[in-house]
């Protein structure tokens, strides 16, 4: 069931900028958050960039699949069961300036912990650049951002049960902060070491 952006608007109760697409700047440099969405809402089935994920593997040597060496395959089969068919909302990010924020974002290589270490599985799309982005200006960007990727979560649950895992967030969310519980929750266990 695909989360639509009229969906979180009523959720946050705040309307949302945009689109632009992936890689143009945003003009805001205020807090708030950010969404990428996909770049229609026919994306039904993940499409990987095999170059991107093997240039992946490559330079993060210490990673691992479970107990297994990282190759294509089964790395292409460990993202694939984070993937919601006809789901637009690709990642959730707060910024205390979105501009800045966005804009590391795109430089911030696959798997690279600098400048913007979050949310990395996005650059394994083989759609990447056509995804566009939508953004708010808000006081309280953290507390929105888990409000959204609870919402997103708890929308999704009756839908996909991801094996082991305890969330369903959007593709490229890895943790959710919850704040008023001081603790993040991971979505992902089994992908070892893929920070470079």
């Amino acid at each position: 069931m695909t989360t639509t952006l009229n969906d979180i608007e009523k959720e946050i109760g705040l309307k949302l900028n945009g689109p632009i697409k992936w890689k143009d700047k945003i003009s805001c440099k205020n807090e708030g958050i950010y969404i990428v969405v996909t770049p229609n809402e026919e994306t039904t089935s993940l499409i990987l960039n095999e170059e991107a994920i093997k240039s992946w593997i490559e330079k993060a040597n210490n990673m691992n699949i479970g107990n297994e060496q990282p190759t294509y395959e089964n790395l292409k089969n460990e993202l694939n069961r984070f993937w919601f068919n006809n789901e637009i909302v690709l990642y959730v990010g707060k910024a205390k300036s979105i501009q800045k924020r966005v804009n590391q974002y795109y430089r911030t290589k696959i798997g690279k912990e600098k400048p913007h270490s979050g949310g990395y599985w996005i650059k394994t799309l083989a759609f990447l650049n056509d995804c566009v982005i939508y953004w708010v200006e808000c006081d309280n960007s953290e507390k929105i951002e888990e409000q959204i990727l609870s919402f997103f979560n708890n929308h999704h649950l009756s839908d996909k049960e991801i094996p082991k895992e305890p969330l369903s967030l959007p593709f490229a969310n890895l943790e959710i902060h919850l704040h008023n519980e001081k603790r993040k929750i991971g979505k992902n266990h089994i992908i070892k070491k893929a920070r470079i």
